[in-house]
């Protein structure tokens, strides 16, 4: 339950800041200071900006592991999106334990590590949809991220599976907030609105 109520909090603090224009970044475990699942703040806004339709951002700034494929792949008009996919992130570290959960690699490890986790389809249909003219060599094996429920599956032992509290939802709601696609990646009002966050108190 304080991860719900932790992300939830956390998803409403997005929700504000985005309401104002202003797009993090940098979201990352290192800053946020966490004191319980109700008392924490996000900090270091050294490299915040303000979203502007059809501004073009610097893509060489910010934590490599925590980048959205957007940001990885060297488009320059991304926004508020990049913040969600590193909220989800975070919430699968927390929620599957698992720390971190890609290691700051090299860009081409970490757009691997999205392609296992999206599936061969996806990760595809997104590099056309953006104009990508080549393919990576790690494409050639269409074998792996045949499905991202599976993907998760995988990254969990059956201890912490079999415990989780409402992780059908739960699993659903991250694959809204890491979907590849900035146009169909959920935003932080929609993801208040998950049925994940039901039993919250509003």
């Amino acid at each position: 339950m304080e991860i719900k109520i932790f992300m939830y909090k956390f998803l409403q603090s997005l929700d504000k800041l985005h309401a104002r224009g202003i797009i993090h970044r940098d979201l990352k475990p290192g800053n946020l200071l966490v004191k319980s699942c109700n008392d924490f703040m996000i900090i270091d806004f050294g490299i915040s900006d303000f979203y502007l339709p059809y501004r073009k951002f610097c893509n060489k700034i910010g934590t490599r592991n925590f980048k959205a494929p957007e940001q990885l792949l060297l488009l320059k008009g991304f926004d508020y999106k990049i913040d969600i996919w590193a909220a989800g992130l975070i919430f699968a570290e927390m929620f599957f334990q698992k720390y971190p959960f890609w290691k700051p690699e090299e860009d081409i490890v970490i757009l691997e590590n999205i392609y296992n986790m999206v599936g061969a389809a996806k990760f595809s249909n997104y590099l056309k949809k953006i104009g990508g003219t080549s393919a990576f060599d790690f494409m050639k094996n269409p074998s792996k991220g045949q499905n991202f429920e599976s993907y998760f599956e995988r990254e969990a032992n059956d201890e912490i599976m079999n415990n989780l509290e409402d992780k059908k939802n739960g699993i659903d709601l991250i694959k809204k907030m890491l979907d590849i696609d900035p146009n169909s990646r959920y935003s932080a009002e929609e993801c208040l609105t998950h049925p994940f966050f039901k039993s919250i108190k509003k």
